[in-house]
């Protein structure tokens, strides 16, 4: 419902919503088969090293 309403209001910027949509897509059937390929512990520290070091990144801009 939320979409259908920021897309009404023209709050959506086309371009880049098809440009993620795509991406993630794209991300979504390449990721998973990826996934399943590789070990899971190796999976389980690319996330956990990912989130942290998002976590580390937005910490670092807020101060």
């Amino acid at each position: 419902i939320s979409v259908a309403i920021f897309a009404t209001a023209g709050f959506v910027e086309w371009p880049h919503a098809i440009l993620m949509m795509a991406a993630a897509t794209a991300g979504g059937y390449a990721g998973a088969p990826l996934a399943r390929a590789l070990p899971k512990h190796l999976v389980r520290g690319l996330i956990a090293l990912i989130g942290f070091g998002m976590s580390a990144i937005f910490f670092w801009r807020l101060f």
